[in-house]
């Protein structure tokens, strides 16, 4: 997936006017126990609870819940932390939580048990259920849909801004995986086509309901809101860090078949339950034992993950066992489960707050051991480190002074605790955390761009000798050399671009080494077949567009068929 500056700033664009909230650190902690089953989880219960508050505390997010399940009858949630900031109140057992892209194992679910009642071919071309004028000429298979195979881009709108209309491939389809939310909008569309109803409904009577989501929907609706946990970003001028001050994030209804299901933690403990049986090659209630084993063996590489992906679930390895597992991240919320179908435990959590692309997979994963741990007789596992997300690798790489070419500068240091590295600038220091493979800074100033660093030599671990950050170069402990003018045309196509619709990023796209990148991105390469892409793009699966040009100076830029206006 793409990193831009509005990917980690997820969801900032559009706040309710409410202030920035402190840390707060009695924060409440209840047990509901549904079922006790065979095994006395009780010390393992407590160390998960302790391991959640602690990620609570270091990441300065509001609320938690956690779903704990196995195969022997025991289901417990916990529900930690604050549901509402403003009115202290506390997260319970009814608040509902986003699950993000979780959700598309529920839609994958759906197709698959259409496919189970002859209702549709799952290795038919999609072209079959949904308009020719909206699927590209290729053929691709929903099959190819569920497991990221596609080809399509992941940000494209549906259907696309494009002079035809009409999406498009990179890679030819079935090549390599690549992470596609617009493949998954599609699988929505052929359920409507296929059902004859909307696929919330189709979702929610065929799938939830049967596996005993009784309180989940699978869509964002405003009848939800008084149900739901308040959701809480970073402040839109701050960096998404661990510890930034909160703001109440925005309302939106979602629909989307990609990921807009909502649930509590009871209903995520159904759904554990459900994956441990799908994982043993169990189908029912949906679909026969053939179709369960069917959909779990259809698995395709994805070195993206360090797994496999299976119809909308990854799969694993936690300590060298088979896991299915999966993320899912909103405006407002993040997810994360894991499930040991041999074990027969499984663990879920929910985040009603986001800091860019954090996730608790840490409680999720550290839940699956200490399960694990109780149900083989062994002692439980040491505590995860909340921070470990966060930490900057090797920061001995960075550390050093960084000079600029008009001679202005300024320094790495490794640091002791935390998160190992602080910027120092003209007697300031702030701190560094790794945000989505990059660093980024706190220190007011250098909060607008990620500090992206480059070496000169091709060997793996070659010193860094560059560093860039926005449109500045520095390099190590002298100015950088000059660099190349960039053409007049070029010039006028830098600037800031912001997309209305929420989910797809805003854009800086500035001046480097004498052509044009982006942040977070890197280099911007004009293709001959009429677009922008990035360099590591060469199949050009995400595209560019500048258009509405005045005076040569374009006024939208089309990021993936979405509107990206012009601010400067």
């Amino acid at each position: 997936m793409m990193t831009t500056r509005r990917a980690l700033l997820a969801g900032a664009a559009a706040l309710a006017a409410t202030p920035a909230f402190a840390v707060i650190e009695a924060s409440p902690a209840r047990l509901f126990l549904q079922a006790s089953g065979k095994r006395d989880y009780g010390p393992a219960i407590d160390a998960i609870l302790a391991a959640a508050r602690a990620e609570l505390a270091a990441s300065g997010l509001p609320g938690m819940i956690v779903a704990l399940t196995d195969d022997e009858g025991f289901s417990a949630t916990l529900c930690i932390g604050w549901a509402d900031l403003t009115a202290r109140l506390p997260v319970g057992p009814d608040h509902l939580f986003e699950i993000g892209s979780i959700s598309k194992s529920l839609t994958a679910l759906a197709l698959w048990r259409l496919a189970a009642e002859g209702r549709i071919d799952l290795s038919a071309p999609i072209a079959r259920y949904l308009p020719q004028g909206l699927v590209p000429p290729e053929p691709i298979s929903t099959l190819q849909l569920l497991d990221h195979v596609s080809g399509l881009p992941n940000f494209a709108a549906v259907p696309p801004h494009t002079p035809d209309g009409r999406l498009w491939v990179g890679p030819k389809p079935g090549a390599r995986f690549y992470y596609s939310n617009t493949g998954y909008e599609l699988a929505g569309l052929i359920i409507d086509a296929v059902a004859g109803r909307p696929h919330p409904e189709v979702i929610r009577e065929t799938v939830l309901r049967p596996i005993g989501m009784k309180h989940a929907d699978a869509h964002i609706r405003y009848a939800h809101r008084p149900r739901m946990a308040t959701g809480y970003i970073a402040r839109t001028d701050l960096t998404p860090m661990f510890g930034a001050p909160l703001v109440e994030g925005s309302w939106t209804e979602e629909s989307l078949a990609a990921g807009a299901v909502v649930a509590t933690a009871d209903d995520m403990a159904a759904y554990l339950c459900y994956v441990i049986a799908l994982g043993r090659g169990a189908g029912g209630p949906l679909f026969p034992d053939a179709t369960a084993k069917a959909m779990l063996a259809d698995s395709v590489e994805a070195k993206e993950i360090g797994g496999r992906y299976s119809s909308g679930f990854m799969r694993l390895a936690i300590d060298d066992r088979p896991t299915l597992h999966h993320t899912g991240g909103m405006l407002l919320f993040s997810s994360s489960f894991d499930v040991d179908a041999p074990a027969g435990v499984g663990a879920f959590a929910s985040v009603n707050g986001i800091l860019a692309e954090h996730r608790p997979t840490g409680v999720t994963a550290f839940a699956l051991r200490a399960l694990r741990a109780v149900r083989e007789g062994k002692p439980l596992p040491a505590a995860p480190d909340p921070f470990a997300p966060r930490r900057v690798a090797k920061p001995e790489r960075f550390a050093g002074r960084w000079v600029a070419a008009d001679g202005k500068s300024l320094e790495i240091r490794k640091s002791v605790g935390g998160t190992g590295a602080d910027l120092v600038v003209e007697g300031r220091t702030g701190r560094l955390e790794a945000i989505g493979g990059m660093l980024m800074t706190d220190l007011p100033g250098y909060t607008s761009f990620p500090f992206e660093f480059a070496a000169s030599g091709k060997a793996e671990e070659a010193p860094l000798d560059r560093l860039w950050h926005g449109d500045r170069l520095y390099a190590r402990d002298a100015a950088p050399a000059p660099q190349p003018a960039a053409p007049a045309r070029l010039r006028l196509l830098a600037g800031g671009y912001r997309a209305p619709n929420r989910w797809v990023g805003d854009f800086d796209v500035v001046i480097r080494d004498g052509g044009l990148a982006i942040p977070g991105l890197g280099a911007l390469v004009e293709d001959k077949r009429g677009f922008w892409r990035t360099a590591e793009d060469k199949e050009g699966q995400e595209r560019f567009l500048f258009d509405t040009l005045i005076a040569g100076r374009p006024y939208r830029m089309l990021f993936s068929g979405q509107d990206c206006v012009r601010i400067d």
